[in-house]
């Protein structure tokens, strides 16, 4: 198949936020029934270690609730000047019904530039948001949609990095376990923003519970009609699929993942050029 000229964007998944607080001040009473022990505090648990002070006390062993301790505690003066911004329906809603995502505000921006019709304003709007991403060099997200949509008229395509190989590291799974239809909103108004109708979230193998979470994500939209005709009642065109890597460190790197995708082995690539403005060697299977 020759080669086909393709405007790229490799947007990173995630940008997080802190935890709702309740604006209350933490109970630090002992549980029912405990005994006054005459002593001064010492600060320390009993194995010798300090405790998280942002953590809930080990729960009464009437609870029964096993994870008492290790629950944090929202009430806890940490948390007060925190809010939740993208994480904020995490853990509120049921992230495999597309019913509650809706239910709680999801696809009512990408309704919005739909129906307001204006790619550029929603462009600058970005711009001047001074939005950049999380994946360590900072680029303004603004610059980057860009690139891609002032690149010579062809095919494109949008990717959502969700690669995420750094150890110990899992922002993006927060995100992708808990409310996948805010990443699908986010990369759908991203194509909307740069002309592309066809994009790929690409995720790691090691997160089964993501996988399971966007494939069933997915598979609501295709069932209710799309993007666009579904969700947005217009006759845009997006399909988005997932792709999941095999584990490779590198293909963290956005060319190494774009050689994955296409079916290859997961090697960066040199730059110049960048992704906006390389050329797929075949078309995206």
């Amino acid at each position: 198949m020759p080669p086909q000229l393709a405007a790229l964007v490799v947007a990173e998944a995630a940008d997080l936020g802190g935890e709702h607080p309740s604006g209350e001040a933490p109970n630090r009473e002992e549980p029912s029934g405990a005994e006054p022990s005459g002593e001064e505090p010492s600060g320390e648990e009993p194995n010798g270690t300090v405790p998280n002070p942002t953590r809930q006390r080990a729960a009464h062993p009437a609870n029964g609730d096993p994870l008492g301790p290790h629950r944090l505690d929202p009430r806890h003066p940490f948390f007060a000047l925190q809010r939740s911004v993208v994480l904020e329906r995490c853990g509120r809603i049921d992230p495999d019904s597309l019913d509650e995502a809706l239910a709680h505000g999801a696809y009512v921006q990408l309704r919005r530039c739909l129906q307001e019709g204006d790619p550029e304003a929603a462009r600058a709007e970005i711009r001047r948001s001074g939005l950049r991403g999380r994946g360590g060099a900072g680029y303004p997200t603004g610059l980057k949609w860009n690139s891609v949509a002032l690149q010579t008229p062809g095919p494109r395509w949008v990717v959502a990095n969700a690669d995420e190989g750094d150890p110990g590291a899992f922002m993006d799974r927060t995100l992708l376990e808990g409310d996948p239809h805010r990443l699908l909103e986010g990369l759908a108004i991203a194509a909307w923003a740069v002309g592309a109708e066809r994009g790929y979230v690409y995720v790691r193998a090691e997160y089964p519970l993501a996988i399971a979470r966007l494939r069933g994500a997915l598979a609501a939209i295709e069932e209710r009609g799309g993007f666009g005709v579904g969700l947005c009642g217009s006759g845009w065109p997006l399909r988005l699929e997932l792709r999941v890597g095999a584990g490779a460190y590198v293909c963290g790197e956005e060319t190494a993942l774009l050689h994955s995708i296409e079916g290859g082995r997961g090697t960066p690539r040199p730059r110049p050029p960048i992704p906006p403005s390389m050329a797929w060697v075949v078309s995206p299977p």
